[in-house]
């Protein structure tokens, strides 16, 4: 605490003065050099950095003014009931009662300090709790410079070291060692009490016994974990040697994070195996709304985070084949895990759709190949690579993978739990569902819980103790910073799948062993990939481009609907991945056959 008084020397600005005059709320200082007078505010002199007062202050200390909140309650009580006599001592009244409370003769401030504090004495010996004169003396001293912190016992509050008494050579050996666990193999305790000790005796230190070592270990270690699961040791030795940053995006889409996870859970191939899939994301931050999210039998590559912005950008109902879709998942799923379509709409509608301005990726070849950069230049998106091996450069959307495994993979059959030690006897046995049905359930548990339910990390500044969902976060946002609605339409939603070249046939057209036909395939003309189209009796181009969807899990054209055939009759629309109809695909063991030539031949067309 500061104070100043008059006919005090003080420094202030870097020169020496004294008090001499006091006005109001100004102070006259004399110049102690030169013996000029300024006049300075209170306020603003004792405000000041440069102002130092040539004695301590007279006023009690409040740097541990709140250690008393600290102590248990036995504790507390003594220090109360000596801070009454002790204060009684000094100004005549115990503390808390009224400044015009008349004082016990004995301690009337017109008697001396010795005569109050020998009253006191025989007080506290009349109620058997003597003490000595000396200790009286130092409790008054301590009273006056600390306040009531200075009456707590000096051994409830020490602070021990982490080493203690241990030669500090040693400790900076054994901080060696626990760091030189990263990358090593899990250990115990013992092993890195041996290697220290042989070190020490390398340099001729002398080593504290085992029970020391062992206690200075514990003490060094915290949080690292050199003696537990190497995943977490390496995880924690990764963090960034700084404090924590906080990004504070203030509009919808300013600022997208993509990554891809495995999900731990098995689903049903077509060829009645299970497998993992591949789990791939963009989430908004300043909402913590899924952009959008797809599931892949395999690891995701380029074209997958492609195809993701354009999920991103086009509402479930406007991509071609979802209905389809999601009326044959409802079909073959137990009754009630699919709500009817008006309540699936009212979701869907609820669910935001959201430009993004920026989006941060790691450095995976999917997110840094030619493909996903040109679907974001395509769309006017600015792309932000995260530092190499730093996953918390994006922590929302790890955290997002977290959620999605403790609110939704671990409800349905065939989860793998987040690793071995948790995984069950058998989980791919456990399996029940394919690749198509958990992603329509995906889509649906993001509209309809995820949206839905509050957040710890969105807050409003005129709520901040209450958590929002993220579809009232959004609504929070486009109040105060309004987007543009942008949305693809089923063409440009088909524009930017992957485009393969296939021969129409009589039959219709081959795809990966499946066959689709349309009656508008039929009237497409003749002409082969790379040759000039045929115009039609209207004038349009007889060669329309076909786009294949691997997360719709149809064939679709522009102007006309496809649908498999032969594969699987009589369910057309049953969903389902390009890559999972050939599961049983492997490198060839010889030279493989010779391509032929490409050469112009009758229907053909891209796919």
């Amino acid at each position: 605490m500061r104070s100043v008084s008059l006919f005090d020397y003080i420094e202030f600005d870097g020169v020496s003065w004294q008090v001499v005059a006091q006005d109001g709320s100004e102070l006259a200082l004399k110049n102690l050099t030169t013996g000029r007078i300024r006049r300075i505010p209170v306020t603003d002199l004792l405000s000041n950095d440069s102002y130092l007062p040539d004695s301590p202050s007279r006023l009690p200390s409040l740097d541990r003014s709140a250690v008393l909140e600290t102590l248990d309650s036995v504790a507390r009580a003594r220090v109360e009931h000596l801070q009454r006599h002790v204060h009684e001592v000094l100004y005549g009244i115990p503390p808390g009662v009224d400044a015009g409370t008349a004082s016990v003769p004995e301690y009337d401030l017109r008697n001396g300090l010795q005569d109050r504090i020998e009253a006191k004495r025989a007080e506290l010996a009349a109620a058997g709790k003597p003490m000595g004169e000396r200790t009286m003396f130092r409790h008054i001293a301590a009273y006056r410079k600390e306040g009531v912190a200075g009456l707590i016992d000096a051994r409830l509050v020490r602070q021990s070291t982490v080493s203690g008494r241990t030669d500090p050579r040693v400790v900076a050996l054994l901080e060696a060692e626990v760091a030189g666990q990263r990358d090593l193999s899990t250990g115990t305790r013992s092993r890195a009490i041996v290697r220290v000790r042989a070190l020490a005796g390398q340099q001729g230190l002398t080593v504290p016994s085992d029970r020391s070592l062992y206690r200075v270990l514990r003490r060094i270690e915290t949080s690292r974990h050199p003696f537990g699961n190497a995943t977490t040791r390496r995880t924690q030795a990764n963090r960034p040697a700084r404090p924590w940053g906080r990004q504070a995006p203030s509009r919808p889409g300013e600022l997208v994070e993509i990554d891809s996870t495995p999900l731990d859970l098995m689903v049903v191939c077509p060829d009645a195996t299970s497998s993992r899939v591949d789990l791939t994301v963009a989430l908004d931050v300043a909402t913590r709304t899924p952009l959008a999210a797809i599931l892949r039998p395999v690891a995701t590559k380029a074209v997958d985070a492609a195809v993701l912005l354009a999920r991103a950008l086009t509402p479930l109902p406007m991509q071609p084949g979802w209905d389809a879709s999601l009326a044959y998942s409802r079909s073959v799923l137990p009754p009630g895990m699919l709500p009817g379509n008006e309540e699936t709409r009212a979701a869907i509608a609820a669910k935001p759709v959201i430009m993004p301005e920026s989006i941060t990726v790691d450095r995976g070849k999917v997110f840094v190949g030619s493909t996903f950069i040109a679907a974001c230049e395509r769309l006017q998106v600015s792309l932000t690579k995260a530092a190499p091996r730093t996953p918390t450069d994006k922590p929302h959307i790890e955290r997002f993978f977290a959620g999605v495994n403790s609110g939704f993979t671990q409800y349905l059959a065939g989860y793998t739990g987040p690793n071995v030690v948790r995984r069950g006897k058998d989980p791919a046995a456990e399996a029940r569902f394919t690749l198509a049905e958990v992603q329509n359930l995906l889509d649906w548990w993001l509209v309809a819980v995820w949206q839905n339910r509050p957040h710890p990390g969105l807050r409003h500044p005129a709520m901040p103790k209450k958590d929002l969902t993220p579809n009232e976060a959004f609504a929070a946002l486009a109040g105060v910073a309004p987007q543009v609605p942008v949305t693809l339409t089923r063409d440009d939603y088909i524009a930017l799948l992957p485009v393969d070249w296939r021969s129409i046939q009589p039959y219709g057209v081959n795809f990966h062993g499946l066959h689709y036909d349309a009656a508008a395939s039929m009237t497409i003309g003749a002409s082969p990939p790379g040759c000039p189209p045929r115009q039609t009796a209207a004038g349009r181009s007889a060669t329309t481009p076909t786009g294949s969807n691997p997360f719709t899990f149809a064939t679709t054209g522009k102007g006309n609907g496809s649908r498999p055939n032969g594969a699987f009759p009589g369910t057309w629309s049953a969903p389902f991945p390009s890559t999972s109809s050939r599961p049983q695909r492997r490198p060839w063991t010889d030279a493989p056959p010779a391509s032929p030539a490409r050469t112009c031949s009758p229907r053909s067309t891209a796919l």
